[in-house]
């Protein structure tokens, strides 16, 4: 697989993450499916396919219902100042509640690290600085991360990898 195709595939996983919560159950898949089939991915059958599988493996799994409840956000835009450095990014998934922030981050790696010590830097940095922007803003509610790795279905908790 190559790279544009591998760098397609996750923008692709993004967006349906973030379309489908708001779209009736009954009508999801067909929604994907035409998504999925749009000329400009250049998908195979068996591609479209898999991240389709892929895809509903986590939206419907029970574990991850409030992540993709209507209450959660989507691709939330953040920035902020740490250490006189702006910071800007956008957390995939967003849920707040009265006590607590769920920061949840997707990662569609074809290979997932097998625990939380195995996470790249780059990722766990990533989460840290999601956290402190957002603890600056809530600084009373407990704040909690977490990598959704799209390739396996693993909610991989990270609150005491950060």
């Amino acid at each position: 697989v190559d790279l544009k195709t591998m760098f397609n595939r996750g923008l692709i996983i993004h967006k349906l993450f973030e379309l489908l919560p708001q779209i009736s159950i009954k009508n999801r898949r067909k929604i994907a499916q035409d998504y999925l089939c749009r000329k400009i991915w250049n998908l195979s059958q068996s591609q479209q396919k898999q991240i389709l599988e892929e895809v509903f493996s986590i939206l419907e799994h029970p574990e991850f219902s409030s992540i993709f409840s209507t209450d959660a956000l989507a691709e939330v835009p953040i920035s902020g100042i740490i250490n006189k450095d702006v910071i800007s990014g956008r957390i995939d998934r967003l849920l707040i509640t009265d006590t607590d922030i769920f920061i949840i981050d997707f990662k569609s790696n074809r290979k997932p690290p097998l625990s939380p010590q195995e996470v790249p830097d780059i990722y766990l940095k990533q989460l840290r600085i999601y956290r402190q922007l957002l603890s600056e803003v809530w600084p009373h509610r407990k704040m909690h991360t977490a990598l959704l790795w799209t390739d396996n279905c693993q909610l991989m908790i990270m609150d005491n990898y950060l």
